[in-house]
């Protein structure tokens, strides 16, 4: 039976529905509901900030991207030819992405990443050996855990300041201080403030251009300064895409920075606007609490003093009337705070008034002036503040 008993009691305890909170779950209160407020306000102006900031951002790195596009469309069609690699199947792959050094920009530098882990696990299944030169501390910190081993070096802090093409050739010769039989770019291209998409680029060596026969005429290189050159060359265009890649890449990442911090400023809006209603709810409930309580003790303290059910008076305040429960029109209960004022009154004096006296008291306690010009007379006033002060008991 204890059993059987204990079973019982649960399956009842669970059949009843929960009006509590789980275990471990508090209530909202209003204290911690203004703190909530307080927390996403503070961060709608942040997110706001953040927003205009890259919006100015925006419009220079923008700027400086279109001037930068002229160094790669006018790089000469035989030089676009020779560094086709579409038939080539090189065993040694640099890799290069370009992300950003911050956050808090949507998918720019996610998307990068997820193409960088793509090709390295495609290399890795036909066999060839790949290497990773980054540029961005983004991708860096998110390649290191599963491609560190593949990690040869890193560019960071590239966006302190606008980005030039000095710093790109540091980059280029860092590149070409490695040996590989071809090399992938990976970048965001910017097209619009709302789209931007993730670029592969594929280049050759500078060992395809010194044996290319086509590009040797157009340039009309000497075979002594053939392979010099053509390195120069090849440097040159390794740079200056390079500089464009890494432009268009930072005006990616401020568009989608505008992007994202206006969400997030619609989203704290949002918000806001939720925990205010929840608050004004849970502040109008603890008001309505209070009020009952001091209705319910003023009644109390009625009863307390032995007079029996609580006057009430007619709407015109004339005599005495049934109450709003009784179903009088016009009529009107007596508040808590004159009941007890009329209640306290001196029996001596009030039957000399009698009922006008109450009235008098009533309405002083309900703070109603019987005229503009004169107050009430001296005698019904002296009898309102007497009937202030309570009995002691």
């Amino acid at each position: 039976l204890g059993d059987r008993g204990s079973m019982l009691r649960g399956l009842t305890t669970f059949s009843q529905p929960r009006l509590l909170a789980p275990d471990g779950v508090r209530f909202a209160t209003l204290k911690s509901l203004k703190t909530r407020l307080v927390s996403v306000k503070s961060i709608q102006k942040i997110t706001k900030a953040m927003k205009m900031v890259a919006a100015s951002k925006l419009r220079g790195a923008q700027t400086r991207m279109e001037a930068s596009r002229p160094f790669v469309l006018s790089s000469p069609a035989a030089l676009k030819d020779a560094l086709d690699t579409t038939e080539i199947t090189g065993e040694r792959v640099f890799v290069l992405p370009i992300s950003s050094d911050k956050g808090l920009c949507g998918g720019v530098n996610s998307s990068v990443v997820k193409q960088t882990k793509l090709l390295i696990n495609k290399l890795s299944a036909e066999g060839s050996k790949a290497e990773i030169f980054i540029v961005g501390s983004k991708a860096r910190d998110a390649l290191t855990r599963e491609c560190g081993s593949l990690l040869v070096g890193n560019a960071d802090e590239c966006y302190q300041k606008p980005f030039s093409w000095g710093q790109a050739a540091v980059i280029a010769d860092e590149v070409l201080s490695h040996d590989f039989d071809k090399l992938n770019i990976i970048y965001n291209k910017f097209y619009s403030v709302v789209r931007f998409e993730v670029t592969p680029i594929a280049y050759g060596t500078p060992v395809m251009l010194a044996g290319n026969e086509k590009l040797a005429a157009e340039f009309e290189v000497d075979e002594d300064e053939d392979s010099e050159m053509m390195h120069d060359l090849y440097k040159f265009e390794l740079a200056s895409r390079l500089f464009n890649c890494v432009l268009e890449n930072s005006t990616s990442e401020n568009a989608s920075r505008m992007t994202a911090m206006d969400n997030a400023s619609n989203n704290a809006k949002d918000m806001i606007s939720k925990l205010q209603v929840i608050y004004n709810r849970q502040r109008q409930a603890v008001i309505t609490t209070e009020l009952n309580e001091i209705i319910s003790g003023a009644e109390s303290l009625w009863r307390s003093l032995g007079v029996g059910a609580a006057p009430t008076t007619s709407g015109d305040g004339t005599g005495p009337g049934r109450g709003c429960g009784a179903g009088g029109r016009g009529q009107s209960r007596v508040p808590p705070c004159a009941q007890a004022a009329a209640a306290t009154a001196s029996p001596a004096r009030s039957h000399k008034r009698g009922r006008t006296g109450r009235r008098t008291a009533v309405d002083a306690a309900r703070g109603v002036r019987r005229g503009r010009s004169r107050g009430p007379p001296q005698r019904a006033r002296g009898q309102w503040l007497r009937a202030r002060r309570m009995p002691a008991w």
